[in-house]
Parts: structure tokens; C-alpha cells; sequence
């Protein structure tokens, strides 16, 4: 997908470190999935997913229709328009909703899929970035990203995000500085 004569605009730290790893055959695709993992838990840190948990099934909102709760996802949707990520998560809740699923593990459910659904939205603009820097076409970065995707378990993360928000230390990629921590020879 390109924007034509536009030029995109530039990519956030976290994605720029995800697009050297995955660009670099000089890391492994552990530490590409690894920064794959950091970047997903970056992205989805201000989500709204309280809120999403509570349309889809605790307490007081057990008692509301499909309808109601059809309403109240769209209403949340509009105080989150800037954000891509709230908006497929919301997407996603809506979906499941659909398909007759409720409470936590609805939450999850759409979680996953919102996962899933941003991470190959990201790896296409990672994957473009690439390309329109003029980098080497002998790598295949897509497959590098999907090779590294799935060395990345999203169930798992979806139970890490609804149980706990990431703090800043599981948001940054881990230093290597040990002389056995370089590049696989």
C-alpha cells in the first residue's frame, strides 16, 4: 500500500528497532521476534481494554443486549478515533460480540485478534519503509517478520496484557553489552 507522492511519515523508535533487526541477517530471528514483542506491547500500552472488557461481560453489563452493547463499543470507538490501535481492538471486540462470545474470554479473544491485526498492519509499513529507503532487494524482510511472527505466541501476550500493563522496563529492548551476547558466528 503506498501513499503515493506523499512521503510517509517517519517511524517510531520501537518500530525503527524492529525494522533494523528484521533488515539485519546479522540478528537472529529470536531477537527479531523479540523486538517484534516489545513493539506489540508498546503499541497496545494506552488500549482501551478495561473498557472493551467491561462492554463484553462483567458485572452490570451482563444484563445488556447485542444492541446495547453494539452502542456502547461505537461510542468508545469515537473517543478513540486518532488511535488505530483502539480501533481494531474495538473492531475486533465488536466481531467476537457478533459471533455470540462474551466476558473474559471474549476480551481475550479480540485481543489476539487485535494482535494479529496490527502486527501485519506494521509489518506492511515496516516492509514499505524498507523498500522506499532502497535497501537491498536480496533480503526478504516480509519473510524475516513472519518468520519472527511466529516465534511470537499472541495468546500468551494477550493473557500477559489483561492481566498486567506493561511497565517502561517491558517496553524497551534488553541492552546487550557481554561479549557472548554479539552475533551468532
Amino acid at each position: 500500500m503506498s501513499d503515493g507522492p506523499v512521503k510517509s511519515l517517519g517511524m517510531p523508535r520501537h518500530l525503527r528497532d524492529l525494522k533494523e533487526r528484521a533488515s539485519n541477517l546479522a540478528y537472529s530471528i529470536d531477537q527479531v521476534s523479540e523486538a517484534h514483542v516489545c513493539a506489540v506491547k508498546k503499541d497496545f500500552k494506552n488500549a482501551p481494554l478495561s473498557e472493551v472488557r467491561s462492554i463484553l461481560g462483567g458485572g452490570e453489563q451482563r444484563s445488556l443486549s447485542l444492541e446495547d452493547r453494539t452502542k456502547l463499543f461505537d461510542a468508545l470507538s469515537q473517543s478513540h478515533r486518532g488511535s488505530v490501535v483502539a480501533v481494531t481492538l474495538i473492531d475486533c471486540a465488536k466481531e467476537v460480540l457478533a459471533n455470540g462470545m462474551q466476558g473474559d474470554s471474549a476480551c481475550e479473544e479480540a485481543l489476539q485478534n487485535a494482535l494479529r491485526a496490527h502486527s501485519q498492519n506494521r509489518f506492511h509499513q515496516i516492509e514499505e519503509h524498507h523498500y522506499r529507503e532502497g535497501s537491498s532487494s536480496e533480503l526478504n524482510i516480509r519473510e524475516r517478520l513472519t518468520d519472527a511472527e511466529e516465534g511470537c505466541s499472541y495468546d500468551k501476550l494477550a493473557s500477559q496484557l489483561m492481566t498486567d500493563i506493561p511497565s517502561q522496563r517491558d517496553l524497551r529492548l534488553p541492552k546487550r553489552t557481554g561479549i557472548d551476547e554479539g552475533p551468532l558466528l
